[in-house]
């Protein structure tokens, strides 16, 4: 698991879990699937971003929570089982 966190995925799910927020914000690499929603399992919202560049996620500093922030993404497709996506960068300058 890297520095900020990690994901795991189960079917049209995409379970993104931060420990430590990047200070330049948190983006992966282009996905293969779109993205219909991006709420936490309590159900805030979290904000994200996706682009043909770029996945970009943010969550409000007072909607973190500790020890992990875990914020489901919903697909419009399943991702394969077994196939690595979204390699974490820092987000794109715009």
């Amino acid at each position: 698991m890297a520095k900020w966190g990690g994901t795991c995925h189960k079917g049209n799910k995409l379970y993104v879990h931060v420990f430590e927020w990047p200070k330049e914000g948190l983006a992966f690499d282009p996905l293969p699937n779109k993205v219909l929603s991006a709420p936490h399992p309590d159900r805030r919202a979290g904000h994200f971003v996706q682009s043909d560049a770029e996945l970009s996620v943010q969550v409000a500093d007072a909607d973190r929570a500790a020890p992990v922030t875990v914020i489901e993404l919903t697909l419009d497709t399943p991702i394969e089982t077994g196939k690595m996506v979204g390699n974490v960068h820092a987000p794109l300058k715009k």
